[in-house]
């Protein structure tokens, strides 16, 4: 597992009144502009993580990915998000009608810990609520609702004809969001 992080000598701002911003990239160019970051002085942080591909030709790669696609954090002093904009590749700072939004200083240093586990992967952000389906295991394939008990994350299995329902406890890495079309697809019914 690599992390491509610069920690080069920049003439913007001093270390005290820097802060960690997120800049929103075009799709796939998050490695091209953290070279553009290094050029020209900017400490940036690209996590990746290691994924296994097979090509159509049979072909097996490994790749290091980005594990937050279009993301590059940076970090710079507020006043100086000029240069980080003229970066080639580089769309906008994340931020809001006042400005980029800072990133605190402990989120970016847990992001680095868990980035050195090496067993890092990109994962979708499972909200309670959420329609899900089981990607793996002996409950493959079931649909349900994300439910939060205690410590612990539950699905639930509802029989809508008789209005009862079940829950199971559940590992989150064996859950994979349901989109809104093939929700809709589910509730579909075709008459012919």
């Amino acid at each position: 597992m690599r992390e491509h992080i610069s920690v080069s000598k920049s003439t913007m701002g001093t270390n005290a009144e820097k802060e960690w911003y997120a800049a929103y990239t075009m799709s796939r160019h998050e490695k091209r502009v953290s070279s553009h970051c290094a050029r020209v002085g900017i400490e940036y942080l690209l996590p990746l993580y290691h994924s296994k591909r097979e090509w159509k030709n049979r072909t097996k790669v490994d790749l290091e990915m980005p594990l937050f696609p279009n993301y590059i954090f940076v970090h710079l002093a507020p006043a100086d998000h000029g240069p980080l904009l003229r970066i080639p590749g580089i769309l906008s700072a994340v931020g809001n009608a006042a400005g980029p939004i800072m990133i605190p200083e402990a989120e970016i240093e847990a992001l680095r810990r868990v980035v050195e586990c090496n067993r890092v992967e990109p994962h979708p952000a499972i909200a309670i609520g959420d329609r899900i389906r089981v990607k793996t295991g002996p409950l493959q394939g079931i649909a349900g609702v994300v439910l939060r008990k205690g410590n612990s994350i539950r699905l639930v299995v509802t029989l809508d004809l008789i209005g009862k329902g079940v829950s199971v406890e559940i590992d989150p890495r064996d859950l994979e969001i349901i989109s809104l079309a093939a929700m809709e697809g589910e509730k579909s019914v075709e008459v012919a």
